[in-house]
């Protein structure tokens, strides 16, 4: 029948098609993804695969059915509230309701919610002469952003809990760019603005300069900070959640040139991020595809 999904088809978009590939494969793992552009990075901006699903992607088709949710630029909060939660939801009750066993969801959450432009801003003090790293770190106004993005993931677990018990759920800890200054580029025209480097300057934090030996990365370190917190918050919820796995991916990218912009690895970059996630993924369900 037209309608039918080919044997070659795993990788949707739409509920309505990975409902109907549930139905019609029963064989195959069911996996959905949610996130920001760590998931969603455009290929056509990167010419090949330009984020983690994409690296996953080329290894499930035909095998894994794969439902893509994840959206460039969503903040935790918008994943997990409003239309988008009650998508999940409603898919995973679907999903308990006629037996179709999700196997795993896999997110990637909060970055956005630290390097937004009218967030970093607010987790910076004005700087001044001998501050060191920490000391720059705004921890009132940072400490409520942990704690939404803590709360926002412990619903995710909770909406897991009540619809899908068995469901693993894999998260990552991002990594610490090289604050260049480089936007999202289509060929040679910026079309969507740095995120770090204008807060950073702002708050009149000094410039990196990698070109030196030892490197002078000052403003890394700050970042480091930041997603040093968010890895610590998320371990925690790994340690208290059954079925709740975090792939420690921080210091995977010490090379300026596997990065493609100042939040964004390159495909190279991505690849080794993925290898890592994915080693994960594998341990806790085995019968995935290999990497």
């Amino acid at each position: 029948m037209p309608d039918d999904i080919q044997p070659h088809e795993s990788i949707f978009r739409t509920t309505r098609a990975f409902k109907k590939a549930m139905k019609q494969y029963p064989h195959r793992l069911n996996v959905i993804s949610e996130g920001d552009s760590w998931f969603g990075y455009p290929r056509k901006l990167s010419g090949s695969a330009g984020n983690m699903i994409d690296h996953i992607q080329d290894r499930f088709e035909g095998h894994v059915n794969l439902l893509r949710l994840e959206h460039s630029g969503d903040e935790i909060a918008q994943m997990l509230a409003g239309k988008q939660r009650r998508k999940l939801t409603k898919l995973l009750s679907h999903c308990k309701e006629n037996g179709h066993k999700i196997h795993a969801i896999l997110f990637s959450g909060g970055g956005n919610d630290i390097v937004g432009k009218y967030d970093m801003e607010r987790f910076l003090k004005p700087y001044t002469s001998g501050m060191s790293a920490e000391a720059c770190i705004n921890d009132t106004a940072f400490k409520i952003k942990i704690e939404q993005i803590r709360y926002a993931l412990k619903e995710l677990a909770n909406i897991r809990d009540q619809y899908a018990t068995e469901t693993k759920i894999f998260t990552h800890t991002y990594d610490l760019p090289y604050l260049t200054g480089v936007g999202v580029k289509l060929g040679p025209i910026t079309i969507i603005k740095p995120w770090l480097s204008p807060a950073m300057k702002k708050r009149g934090i000094p410039e990196d300069d990698y070109s030196l030996a030892p490197q002078n990365q000052f403003r890394r370190e700050i970042v480091q900070v930041l997603f040093g917190s968010l890895s610590t918050m998320l371990t925690d919820l790994e340690d208290q959640h059954p079925n709740f796995f975090v792939t420690d991916t921080l210091g995977t990218l010490d090379n300026i040139n596997l990065w493609r912009n100042e939040i964004h690895p390159d495909t190279d970059g991505f690849d080794l991020i993925t290898a890592k996630f994915y080693a994960t993924m594998k341990d806790q369900i085995p019968e995935l595809p290999n990497w």
